[in-house]
């Protein structure tokens, strides 16, 4: 049953994981988009 538990968690976690990088992909992304319209203004 410990077995269980800890493989369910793993993946659990892995799961988290991958949803935290696609999250900070997208802010990345986001924040590299503002900072070229900044650029693009002269305003960088």
């Amino acid at each position: 049953m410990t077995q269980f538990k800890i493989q369910a968690y793993a993946e659990y976690l892995s799961d988290e994981k991958a949803k935290l990088d696609r999250e900070l992909t997208a802010a990345r992304d986001a924040l590299r988009q503002k900072v070229e319209r900044l650029a693009a203004v002269g305003v960088a």
